[in-house]
């Protein structure tokens, strides 16, 4: 990391555990970008009309990673999640929600687990699920740069700003067993967990999270 320098007297009983989490976690497959991601889309042509889609929970991942005493990261998965897409004229995004069951988040490590999800950061019993809503896109030309719009999480709302490495729409291809048309979504965005009220162990645990969304969403029939 940049800037990095080494520093043991921060590296409290806590954050040693997280290190230990980061490769317990990795070995388990759900480091940032190793879990589940949507497969490629069908080679159709482009969508490029109005229309009202689902999100495929089958292939929806919102990943979240944190750095701890500047050494290692921490990454995790929402493995239950939900939300819809509406696309308006020439298919050009009007509006999206994504939904995400706090319950569901998984780090590979249950004790880890079983913090996160408590009152100090994500405060499952209270507060169940993470929403993200957005009305207003960037756009270059017909590229999709940006999603801006609000994230609620533990109950609070603060807007938020999704980069968009990916976007795309398709009809199926002819030979495709599912002929509903499709949009392939990847974005990322960081925010301040104090802004949501996650305040615990800001000298060993970074107080940025990197936040990764990557969805398939399938026409409504």
């Amino acid at each position: 990391m940049p800037g990095f320098q080494f520093r043991p007297c921060r590296l409290n009983a806590f954050a040693a555990r997280m290190a230990s989490a980061w490769t317990v976690a990795w070995l388990a497959g759900c480091a940032l970008g190793s879990g589940s991601i949507p497969p490629a889309e069908a080679p159709g042509a482009p969508y490029l009309k109005e229309g009202e889609f689902a999100l495929s929970p089958a292939t929806t991942t919102a990943g979240f990673k944190v750095a701890v005493v500047d050494i290692v990261s921490v990454s995790g998965e929402f493995r239950q999640s939900g939300g819809r897409l509406t696309l308006g004229p020439e298919g050009r995004p009007r509006r999206v929600e994504v939904e995400l069951k706090v319950g569901s988040a998984d780090t590979g490590a249950d004790w880890l687990n079983e913090m996160l999800l408590g009152p100090r950061f994500f405060n499952a019993a209270q507060h169940p699920n993470v929403v993200f809503r957005a009305e207003q896109f960037g756009m270059e030309g017909d590229k999709l740069t940006e999603v801006i719009g609000d994230l609620t999480l533990r109950g609070i709302t603060k807007p938020v700003t999704l980069k968009v490495n990916r976007f795309d729409c398709r009809q199926a291809a002819k030979d495709d067993g599912d002929q509903r048309p499709r949009c392939v979504a990847d974005a990322t965005a960081q925010v301040k967990r104090t802004d949501f009220d996650m305040k615990s162990w800001l000298d060993s645990v970074s107080e940025l999270i990197r936040i990764d969304i990557k969805f398939t969403a399938f026409a409504a029939r």
